[in-house]
């Protein structure tokens, strides 16, 4: 839970770049991804930032479909 906080703490301070590598690393480390996910909320993720979408990718795709699908049916 420490290097969980640790993660979430430091990932604010870093640019976008730096945010795309940790994501990679952050693949790597399967009980760090978990901690992450499971306890999210408690360590200060918010719903739809960059370190959430990272964690939760099949959500983001979600969204995009379901907002497609919405403009085809209004015409666009």
């Amino acid at each position: 839970d420490l290097r969980a906080a640790r993660f979430v703490k430091t990932w604010d301070g870093l640019s976008r770049e730096q945010q795309g590598v940790a994501l990679k690393e952050l693949k790597r480390d399967a009980q760090l991804e978990s901690i992450l996910r499971e306890k999210g909320r408690e360590l200060g993720i918010r719903k739809g930032s960059t370190l959430d979408h990272g964690l939760h990718p099949h959500q983001r795709k979600q969204a995009l479909s379901r907002s497609r699908s919405r403009g085809m049916d209004m015409g666009m």
